[in-house]
């Protein structure tokens, strides 16, 4: 009983003495991971594009599902050259088969008029591929499409 009363007191003591330092401590670790936290989620994202495939990226980029004025769609880019300087110009790809049946999915990519991936990829059920594109330059552009299933 009294080994309890002794550590209450030892605590207070230990409270008032630095109880401010302990807050001030206290706030300055949650800032740093607050602000960690808002980065993290800003430079990964999880895009489902349907058919049971799923890309994660990890590089601050933009997504745009539908652009009808390219004619493309799921389309993944990155531009420095418009006062964005922050945009990852060396991005990682993973694809996902979170389906269950095979898949096929067709990537192809664009960085100063260079082709840095282009093909197919096939995936079975729980399959991952990763990929990075390694721009040079103050942009790039990755379209990735799951193809269409076939009749059997």
């Amino acid at each position: 009983m009294f080994g309890k009363i002794a550590l209450f007191r030892t605590l207070k003591d230990i409270w008032s003495d630095r109880g401010g330092l302990i807050v001030f401590v206290g706030l300055m670790i949650g800032l740093v991971v607050v602000t960690w936290g808002l980065h993290y989620s800003q430079s990964h994202q999880t895009v489902r594009l349907g058919e049971g495939i799923e890309v994660r990226v990890a590089g601050r980029c933009w997504y745009l599902k539908d652009d009808p004025e390219a004619g493309g769609k799921n389309q993944f880019w990155a531009s420095n050259e418009l006062g964005f300087n922050d945009m990852s110009m060396h991005p990682h790809f993973t694809l996902v088969n979170i389906g269950s049946e095979p898949r096929e999915v067709s990537v192809h990519s664009l960085s100063a008029w260079r082709v840095p991936i282009s093909g197919k990829v096939y995936l079975d059920p729980g399959q991952k591929f990763l990929f990075q594109i390694q721009a040079r330059h103050k942009h790039w552009y990755c379209w990735i499409h799951p193809l269409s299933k076939k009749a059997t």
